[in-house]
Order: structure tokens, then sequence, then C-alpha cells
């Protein structure tokens, strides 16, 4: 009788009896501390603020719901692998491109990228301007060409204005120790210079 007893209060609160007694006599003793309403009352409120609060802190998206070890430590966490499209991720490449540059040796042989070039004269001797293979070039596509003066002299360097390219200005001067920025821009199939 005593086991089909037991039996039962297992089955009551789903397998181990002694476990649900424990729990009850933790109420029994929580609630001999009680004195009046109002201080069970504030207890509650307690209890259903911090309910509440838990209830608030769950992530409620996929994107909250998995850090790249798929634990969950702070809903507002961006989980950067899976939840940029396509587009999203070749705009943060592009924009990536501006801190990228080479220095180049040949200011006649350019590269068709990246987007920032620097090169240095080590002699006034100035040449001109050229992409090594100016039909690599994508059209839309952008440079901007540092060019320093590290001679004792000011140097004239020229601009390409004709044959496939375009430039308001002939020229510009770079005194001695000095920088000069050259845009460069590929538009309707010109090489566009600003100064």
């Amino acid at each position: 009788a005593l086991t089909a007893l037991q039996q039962q209060v297992n089955t009551l609160v789903s397998g181990d009896a002694s476990s649900a007694i424990e729990s009850f006599n933790e109420i029994i003793a929580f609630l001999a501390s009680v004195e009046d309403t109002q201080t069970l009352q504030g207890i509650i409120a307690g209890l259903n603020q911090s309910i509440a609060n838990v209830q608030n802190s769950i992530p409620t998206k996929l994107s909250q719901l998995q850090n790249d070890d798929h634990t969950v430590k702070d809903a507002a966490y961006v989980h950067t692998d899976n939840n940029y499209s396509n587009e999203e991720k070749q705009k943060v490449t592009d924009s990536l491109r501006l801190k990228e540059y080479i220095d180049v040796s040949n200011i006649g042989q350019l590269p068709s990228s990246p987007y920032n070039l620097r090169f240095a004269y080590a002699a006034n001797n100035p040449a001109a301007i050229n992409f090594a293979d100016i039909n690599s070039v994508p059209e839309m596509q952008e440079f901007y060409l540092s060019i320093k003066n590290n001679t004792g002299s000011t140097i004239t360097q020229p601009i390409p204005n004709g044959s496939g390219w375009q430039s308001d200005e002939a020229s510009i001067e770079i005194e001695a120790g000095k920088t000069a920025g050259v845009s460069i821009k590929k538009e309707h199939g010109i090489m566009v210079v600003r100064v």
C-alpha cells in the first residue's frame, strides 16, 4: 500500500516525491517569515518585477540569440557572420578601400588599384602621370595620388590633358619637401584629373 501511495505521489509531482516535499518545506519556511499581508504584497510585487526584468532581457531575434560561440551573452550583440546581406558586406569592403594604399615607384606606370597611391620624387625629373594598363581601370573608379617632393627644389608636375585624359590644369607646382594631391577618376571612359 505504501509503494502504491508513493507511486501516486510521484505521478502527481512528476517523478520525485522527496524533491516535492523539500520544495513544500521551503515554501512553508518562506511563508513563516511573512507577518502581514502588506509584507506579502511587497514580496510578491518584488518577485513580479524580477520576473518582468528577466522577461524583458530575453532575446527576441535570431541575431540576438547566437554569438560566434552560440551562447547568449548580450542581447545587443551583433552577430556579424550571418546577418548582413551580400550588398551590405560589399559596402563594408568598398569603404575599407579608402584606408589601403601602396607606394609606387613609377608615376607613369600606376596600378589600377587600390584607391590611395603614393609617389615620391627623389630627383627633380618630373614624369607624366599614367597607368600601366589604363584599360584595366573600371568605369567610375577613383584614385587619390599623393605626390611628395623629396628634392631640394620646386617640381612642376605635368597633368595629362588629351587623348583619354581631361584636366583644367596643365601642371602643378610642388615645393621642396611638400606634398600635392591629385584626384583621378574614370568618367565616361575618360580619366578626369582634379588638383
